[in-house]
């Protein structure tokens, strides 16, 4: 876990088509990064949800979520994830097209 820094950083992949049904209550976990100090965790929930959860231990939570019941399970799609905890961000990206809406949960001030 030498190259993860929960600090700041990205996650980009595409998803292959016919490979993922984004309109089903299946869970599929995209990556579950983390260690003493915090997680990223990059899901598709079985909400039809994909989440993007930044949390580090002791003081936040911090995470994305968007409605991926209408992506086309025929067509590959991109996904970005970025983090930056200095500058209080983290986005998700679904083919190009940042998700704003985030909420973060202050553990500790």
């Amino acid at each position: 876990m030498n190259n993860f820094d929960i600090n700041e950083g990205s996650i980009t992949f595409w998803t292959k088509p016919n490979i993922i049904n984004w309109d089903d209550s299946q869970i599929v976990n995209f990556n579950n990064f983390g260690d003493s100090t915090g997680i990223i965790v990059l899901s598709k929930t079985n909400q039809k949800k994909l989440w993007f959860v930044h949390f580090i231990v002791g003081l936040s939570e911090t995470f994305v979520e968007a409605n991926v019941s209408e992506l086309n399970k025929n067509e590959k799609h991109f996904i970005a994830a970025t983090w930056d905890t200095k500058k209080a961000k983290i986005y998700l990206y679904i083919d190009g097209e940042k998700i704003v809406k985030y909420k973060n949960i202050k553990i500790k001030s």
